[in-house]
């Protein structure tokens, strides 16, 4: 087992920053969690940037839940955000099987 912590929207880094110590993922969550299809809420792009700039130094991996676009993993994952949850804003709705939604994702350069 890897110890992780998921931090809400309303969570700050400094609420949590005694256990960002002793974790080894983060998944910080965008939206309220509960509904599909939920805006991207522009806050949390700074406390992304906030645990970017202490993941190194904590020994911790970051992951992204919630309105995962394409634009905002071509903005964080060259920053070190290790991995996102996709949904309804990148992968489920689409007009397409499912084989080539993710193949197109695949193909996002970095």
């Amino acid at each position: 087992m890897i110890p992780g912590i998921a931090i809400n929207p309303g969570t700050s880094v400094e609420t949590v920053m005694e256990m960002l110590r002793i974790v080894k993922k983060v998944l910080v969550v965008s939206v309220n969690p509960g509904n599909a299809g939920q805006m991207y809420l522009p806050y949390v792009g700074k406390k992304i940037t906030k645990l970017l700039s202490m993941k190194e130094d904590m020994d911790f991996e970051i992951y992204w839940d919630g309105a995962c676009s394409s634009d905002k993993i071509l903005e964080f994952a060259p920053k070190g955000v290790q991995g996102f949850v996709l949904g309804t804003t990148l992968l489920f709705g689409k007009d397409k099987p499912y084989g080539e939604t993710i193949q197109d994702i695949h193909e996002l350069k970095f």
